[in-house]
């Protein structure tokens, strides 16, 4: 897969939660689950840890209220990296 760049820089292609990694491998449902509770301290039910990435027209995003997608859509860029 080609790299992915989300709205703040982040790398989606490498994300378990990417919509493409879970399609490809189902059965890491408990390892999105157990990370996501590891690296952000609150459980999520792991058929919810699913992003279509924040760069798609309506995506289904795990994280609502990040303040950069709108941000760098307002601003008419792709991402942060292209703000000065």
């Amino acid at each position: 897969m080609k790299p992915v760049l989300t709205r703040c820089g982040y790398r989606c292609d490498l994300c378990l939660a990417h919509n493409s990694n879970v399609l490809k491998n189902p059965s890491n449902q408990q390892k999105r689950r157990d990370g996501w509770f590891k690296y952000y301290g609150f459980r999520v039910p792991p058929t919810e840890i699913c992003c279509d990435s924040c760069l798609e027209e309506n995506p289904r995003l795990i994280d609502q209220s990040c303040p950069v997608r709108p941000c760098s859509i307002d601003n008419g860029m792709n991402n942060c990296l292209q703000c000065g």
